[in-house]
Parts: structure tokens; sequence; C-alpha cells
């Protein structure tokens, strides 16, 4: 497989990340914290991690601080339990949790190639 540009899907947003407190917003993003795009508040995360062995695992969450801490202490996925320490190589934002999971689909059907070109 070539990775070409619509393989990818690349998504490139301005993210900014504030205290709830002062976002004015109801909805929650992890527990302190909102993920502000614009005038959008984004409630999911798709997210790859390169783990110690150099191999790359994809996910999704609403919390990616509390997501990354439940690898760390193995009670993640069960793929990421023994391989850390964990490096975030990538992340987009979503805002709901459907588009996450067609994206997180997406980009694990892609090859190890294309997830490097992607998180290059």
């Amino acid at each position: 497989m070539i990775c070409t540009r619509h393989a990818l899907q690349l998504y490139t947003t301005k993210q900014v990340f504030i205290p709830l407190e002062q976002s004015g917003n109801n909805r929650q993003v992890g527990k302190n914290w909102s993920i502000v795009e614009g005038d959008t508040v984004v409630s999911w995360i798709v997210y790859i991690i390169e783990c110690r062995d150099g191999t790359l695992y994809t996910g999704v969450t609403n919390d990616l601080p509390r997501r990354l801490e439940s690898h760390a202490k193995g009670i993640g996925a069960k793929y990421t339990r023994g391989r850390g320490p964990f490096r975030v190589r990538y992340t987009e934002t979503h805002q709901t949790k459907g588009q996450a999971l067609q994206r997180e689909g997406h980009i694990k059907k892609l090859n190890t190639t294309c997830k490097r070109a992607l998180t290059s």
C-alpha cells in the first residue's frame, strides 16, 4: 500500500486546552480540562502511542491523560500491558464518539509504513 494523502486523511486543527472553570461550557473532556477548537468543545480523541518495543497502538478516549495513566499502570488495553513506557506520537480530535471510532478503524487498517508517515 502506498501512503497517499487520501489514505492518511490528515487532520490539521488548532487545539487549545483550557481549564473547565474557564471554559464556561457544561461538556467535559476528562476530569479538569476541555479541548476547544474555535467555539466547539471536542469530546473524543484518537491517539497513537509508541510502545517501548517500537510498536504502535491506536486508541480512542475522551480523557487522554487518564487513558495514558491506565496504559502505564497495565490496566489499559491488553496489547499495551508490559510494553511501557509509552510516547504519544499522534492525536486527532473529533466531536462524536462515532466519528472517532470510524477514524480509529481507518488508522488501524493502515500498514506500519503509513502509520509511521502519519505520526512523523
